[in-house]
């Protein structure tokens, strides 16, 4: 409570190089807050028309929606733009399709009770003459080999029983049909790799 350390302060309990700390983490913390307000609002506001948006930005926004909580799963994120590229869609529906994703490796990394120092996300944004991609990597302990063909399928999850309804990845890959790309998996050392591509026409 400010009244607290006020007191404190009154009392040379803590000194001015202090406060002056407390009141920029203070001032940080509104403006991380406000920002993720502004975001959760965009996020979930419907649109119904198509734009270009930046690959990078859309996931950077993405980011801020859970940067809270991925710091308290002690969770890092590394993204590689290899290219820079746009897509032309629904900016919201391609924020889903990434939140899924990365909220699926943060439960693979509880689930699997990876440590906390080895937790790390590397999304790779690529491009080349034929094909656009986004790779979103973990190294959360990989996907069983019972179940990674048919991860895509509703009701299928990689998660204990009554932890998880499998739908999160099954709109993924709808959202990545309407716009006449792909979604697929596979298992790579330490973890799993989700693949979103599409075809340069």
């Amino acid at each position: 409570r400010i009244d607290l350390l006020m007191q404190a302060y009154e009392n040379g309990i803590v000194d001015l190089e202090y406060m002056n700390k407390f009141q920029e983490k203070i001032s940080g913390n509104i403006k991380h807050m406000l920002g993720t307000l502004d975001e959760f609002r965009t996020f979930f506001r419907p649109y119904d028309k198509t734009s270009s948006f930046d690959v990078k930005s859309m996931i950077e926004k993405v980011l801020v929606l859970v940067k809270d909580e991925f710091l308290n799963h002690k969770i890092k994120v590394i993204i590689n733009e290899n290219s820079v590229f746009s897509i032309n869609g629904i900016e919201n529906e391609f924020k889903h399709l990434i939140l899924n994703l990365l909220n699926n490796a943060k439960d693979a990394f509880n689930e699997n009770e990876i440590s906390y120092e080895k937790r790390e996300i590397i999304i790779n944004i690529n491009q080349n003459n034929s094909r656009s991609s986004i790779e979103v990597c973990d190294n959360a302990g990989g996907i069983s080999e019972d179940i990674i063909n048919d991860i895509f399928k509703a009701n299928i999850t990689t998660k204990k029983e009554g932890k998880g309804s499998g739908i999160g990845l099954y709109l993924s890959s709808l959202i990545a049909q309407k716009y006449n790309g792909s979604l697929r998996v596979k298992n790579i050392n330490n973890g799993a790799s989700f693949i979103y591509e599409e075809k340069i026409s």
